[in-house]
């Protein structure tokens, strides 16, 4: 059956006519709706109308889905925009996994009481409030939101509040999502004593960590690829717990790991701590930034290395092999160590200034 006998003469004018004669419109050929909520599909819908707006409204759970499995995948980069209505409870796992068109701030409604794993990951959102009524946030929530620099909590919220656009569990001990599109230098509140997720923060140059900390869960620092400092501020490196993979594509080789004074033997051999090529112990952030300037190349060398001081009064250079057994201390008010009896391998270079002590490692070609 044929709705239209189109002809040459039927203009675009008469063809919007006839269809809104039939009650139709080219948004409504065009919105799709699933049936999502749990236990009943039909409590809960998703509409997607022909602007690129998804609206999930209705009463009661949404159900939880796979990174993929959403109704809406297929057809997730013509949502633009999300709005979500008071009367859901819920917001299910992976529900708008990789729905990176989504712009805007989100505002989670009154009534929701739940935030599943990866709900919101690798989305566009620039913003999200959440209300007083959310009383479970699943870690990665919003993982990998590129553009997100704020989550902010109702200040009435009995599990969750915020700092900055920090999200911290109530009584700021756990440092839970650190918004992926910040950028700068962050200080991590002394109250934490957990960090779960602090990853893919590309616009993160700077982060320091406090002695209170003694857990970073697995990949917590996980491609933050931006990162040209990171000051751990306990001097005991084995009573931090970390998980797997906390610095995964963290730049090692050129991020500066800055830690206490008397503290770089440990950091060098404890695990993944010793991954970081520079490491600069010091006695303030201040004297560490200083450190940075003092040069030591070529890196791999041969026969010598040159050292440039600067201003730094240089007082002892003691070059370690791996088990930091001191094989070669020399040093002169020159800016040369000679090293032409070393043989092939890694080392430790540790120099000691007036203003703190550096440690790199060095490559003897």
């Amino acid at each position: 059956m044929r709705l239209f006998n189109f002809t040459k003469k039927m203009n675009v004018k008469t063809f919007f006519s006839s269809l809104a004669f039939l009650g139709l419109s080219i948004g409504a050929i065009n919105a799709q709706t699933w049936n999502i909520g749990t236990p009943t599909a039909t409590d809960v819908k998703a509409t997607l109308d022909a602007n690129g707006t998804m609206t999930i409204s209705g009463t009661g759970a949404m159900q939880d889905f796979d990174p993929t499995s959403a109704p809406w995948y297929s057809v997730k980069d013509n949502i633009t925009t999300l709005v979500i209505n008071s009367g859901v409870t819920t917001i299910g796992n992976c529900a708008f996994w990789d729905c990176n068109t989504i712009t805007g701030n989100l505002t989670i409604p009154n009534l929701v009481t739940s935030i599943g794993i990866y709900a919101f990951s690798m989305s566009g959102i620039t913003s999200a409030t959440i209300p007083g009524s959310v009383t479970s946030i699943i870690s990665n929530a919003f993982w990998v939101c590129s553009k997100l620099t704020a989550i902010n909590v109702d200040e009435n919220n009995p599990n969750y509040c915020s700092e900055n656009g920090v999200l911290f569990d109530k009584d700021k001990t756990t440092l839970i999502q650190f918004p992926s599109g910040k950028s700068g230098t962050y200080v991590i509140p002394n109250s934490v004593t957990s960090i779960e997720n602090f990853s893919y923060c590309y616009l993160i140059t700077s982060v320091t960590i406090p002695a209170s900390v003694t857990s970073i869960e697995v990949g917590a620092f996980q491609s933050n690829y931006g990162l040209q400092s990171i000051t751990c501020l306990n001097p005991d490196p084995s009573k931090i717990t970390l998980g797997s993979k906390v610095f995964l594509n963290v730049p090692v080789t050129t991020c500066v790991l800055r830690v206490p004074v008397g503290s770089y033997s440990a950091y060098h051999t404890a695990p993944q701590w010793s991954d970081f090529t520079n490491i600069v112990e010091g006695t303030s952030a201040v004297e560490n930034a200083e450190l940075q300037t003092l040069k030591i190349y070529p890196n791999p060398f041969k026969d010598e290395l040159i050292i440039e001081n600067g201003e730094f009064k240089i007082n002892k250079v003691e070059i370690c092999d791996l088990s930091w057994k001191i094989i070669n201390s020399e040093w002169s008010s020159g800016k040369t160590v000679n090293v032409s009896n070393l043989p092939q391998g890694i080392y430790f270079v540790r120099i000691e200034t007036n203003k703190g002590t550096v440690t790199r490692k060095i490559v003897k070609q």
